[in-house]
């Protein structure tokens, strides 16, 4: 069986280079704006009354295409390499590849509207929202391993940007790559075909978790150990650069530099006169950006350690089936129907969105697959309301991270309490199921041994020096 696995590498050039890169991200991003507008173009002709012919659709003489699909933008875009000598100096796949991209944000978006889903319509990008290069597939030219430790990617039209791998890479062509630029760097994606595994089977260690995801702990596990919390933004380094920006705006309003411009929807924008903010700024919005860059690869790191940790150490882990992105949905409500208690709830979504809790869950799902594990999703309602000694349900209205049960008067913390109970639901739920393993021979009822700790204890997590996923 064949995995996909993702290898992200930093990706170093010149400084030409690097202005090569910014160059074709300008160019494709005219590109993707320019089919998105024709993708709309088309679908305003379709909905409006028109007169129809079986050749097409005619709108005052012209003819205009009742569809545009990726074929057709593809064969306008062959049209465009003849004509135009910078399209025609780079490489095809890259266009195909932006083209692509616009495909499937306009199918996706047809989707929701036929299945009568909410969500907006695909967004002209901005030069701040387009920062990625893809391609249709990989040439068997671009990729070129030198030695082990340094890898050229070539691309015509493209600088050579040279990847220097922490790790061995699998054997052969990537399928895929993608070239983001993010601040002052520039990163490689690598799609590899793997059939060996990440993780190798291991001998079954005949233990069984469970997991609860919190947002003053990371996850804690029913034999009572946690990791803590991340912090959204820790020591405050992102709020005080954000407060520096936000008086260069005010300035900037002030001196007659910039102007709140107000969208369809009633929302004001901030707009630079000039349309280019003053070097100040920028450079301000690079630091904050390059902060925000390396806790994201921070935060990554620990996800993994964790993972690859409670993946080596038992072969079944339960944990809830949350649906984040509707517990991190703002409150705002509508003019109509305007929300409650919006600015808890907007910090609510800010702890629950920096612990990374959908990355967590599919890391374990693809190194469970790759190991030989299983990760059992289990139904959240009541895990943190239930006692798991007693099993009385409690009505939750605990100022504190303690849980005290009314029935029988334990005291254990709330997050190690409904790891106890996600384990034992999830024993329940798959001790029924007709493929239930046969290391879960502990019966369905059964908890953690031994008595309930009030406080879980850290869990064990092998930091290596110089690990980066």
């Amino acid at each position: 069986m064949e995995f996909l696995r993702t290898y992200q590498l930093r990706a170093y050039s010149t400084k030409a280079g690097y202005r090569a890169i910014d160059a074709a991200l300008e160019r494709h991003r005219m590109l993707y704006n320019a089919a998105l507008e024709e993708r709309f173009a088309a679908w305003r002709s379709r909905v409006s009354e028109k007169t129809w012919t079986p050749a097409g659709l005619v709108d005052n003489g012209n003819y205009v295409s009742p569809f545009v699909g990726l074929k057709q933008q593809s064969r306008e875009l062959t049209d465009l390499r003849e004509d135009d000598r910078v399209w025609s100096g780079e490489e095809r796949r890259l266009a195909i590849g932006t083209l692509q991209r616009v495909d499937e944000a306009f199918r996706r978006w047809s989707a929701r509207r036929k299945d009568g889903l909410p969500g907006g319509r695909p967004r002209f990008r901005s030069a701040s929202r387009f920062r990625t290069l893809q391609t249709s597939y990989c040439g068997s030219a671009w990729y070129r391993p030198v030695s082990p430790r340094q890898v050229i990617i070539r691309i015509k039209g493209l600088p050579d940007l040279e990847l220097r791998p922490n790790r061995m890479l699998p054997p052969g062509k990537p399928k895929n790559l993608r070239i983001t630029r993010r601040g002052r760097r520039l990163w490689v994606n690598l799609v590899f075909g793997v059939e060996s595994e990440m993780l190798p089977q291991r001998e079954k260690t005949g233990e069984v978790a469970g997991l609860d995801r919190g947002v003053n702990l990371l996850v804690a596990t029913s034999d009572g150990e946690s990791v803590p919390g991340l912090g959204d933004d820790p020591g405050g380094r992102i709020a005080k650069l954000d407060r520096k920006l936000a008086r260069l705006r005010k300035l900037a309003l002030k001196e007659g530099r910039a102007h709140w411009q107000a969208t369809r929807r009633g929302k004001a924008i901030f707009r630079w006169d000039s349309g280019k903010p003053s070097y100040r700024y920028r450079k301000i919005k690079a630091q904050r950006d390059n902060l925000e860059h390396r806790r994201g690869i921070a935060k990554r790191n620990l996800l993994h350690q964790v993972s690859t940790d409670l993946i080596r150490r038992y072969d079944t882990l339960f944990v809830e089936s949350l649906e984040v992105s509707k517990m991190s949905r703002s409150a705002r409500g509508t003019v109509e129907e305007p929300g409650r208690n919006v600015r808890a709830k907007a910090s609510l979504n800010r702890s629950i969105l920096a612990q990374g809790w959908g990355a967590l869950l599919n890391q374990l799902d693809y190194k469970a697959e790759s190991a030989g594990k299983l990760v059992f999703p289990v139904p959240a309602p009541y895990t943190s309301m239930d006692c798991s000694r007693c099993g009385l349900r409690n009505d939750g209205k605990t100022p504190e991270r303690v849980f005290t049960c009314a029935g029988c008067g334990q005291q254990i913390d709330r997050d190690y309490n409904a790891a106890i109970n996600i384990r034992r639901r999830g024993m329940q739920l798959l001790a029924a199921s007709p493929d239930s393993p046969n290391h879960l021979a502990g019966g369905p009822g059964e908890c953690s041994t031994g008595e309930a700790k009030a406080t879980p204890g850290p869990l064990r997590i092998p930091v290596r020096a110089g690990s980066s996923h």
